[in-house]
């Protein structure tokens, strides 16, 4: 689960390869945190407040890298977005799973994990960095030419032909 420390290092050192110092690094890596801040808020005050302290560090990342800025904030964001936070993903299907288990009482068969997992698998993203993907697209790099329901029907019709009759 603690893996993502070990693949922050290795985005660290290859900002470092790029010529980034260590001051801008850091600014930039603040900067992406608070974008994120950003993005996640649901509160206006909240997000107004992550606009403010990401603009604190745009601004010293700017006066740190001057005329590089962009280029530079283009390959650390590119580095830091490939950190995968493996609490991040237990949590994002934690939020997923949780209202069907709330109404299940906990109660839930290996089936409808199963199921859930298929859904979750093939379902286009519908807003975000990855919108108009699924995540075995993402995975696979693969084009997902139909929806998930028309592959759940034909996954069922192949273990069982009479299924749908």
């Amino acid at each position: 689960m603690l893996d993502y420390f070990e693949q922050t290092k290795e985005a660290i050192k290859v900002c470092k390869a790029l010529g980034v110092s260590n001051d801008a690094i850091k600014n930039l890596s603040l900067e992406w945190q608070w974008n994120k801040a950003v993005i996640k808020a649901k509160k206006s005050d909240r997000k107004r407040r992550a606009k403010e302290k990401r603009a604190i560090y745009t601004e010293n990342s700017k006066q740190i890298l001057g005329d590089t800025y962009e280029d530079i904030k283009q390959k650390v964001f590119d580095e830091l977005d490939n950190i995968i936070q493996a609490s991040s993903i237990v949590e994002n299907i934690n939020s997923i799973l949780r209202p069907y288990l709330d109404r299940a009482r906990n109660q839930v068969t290996q089936e409808f994990l199963n199921l859930f997992a298929f859904y979750h698998n093939h379902r286009r993203y519908v807003q975000g960095k990855r919108k108009g993907k699924t995540p075995m697209e993402i995975l696979t790099h693969k084009k997902q030419d139909k929806d998930w329901i028309e592959l759940l029907t034909e996954a069922i019709e192949s273990k069982n032909k009479d299924f749908f009759l």
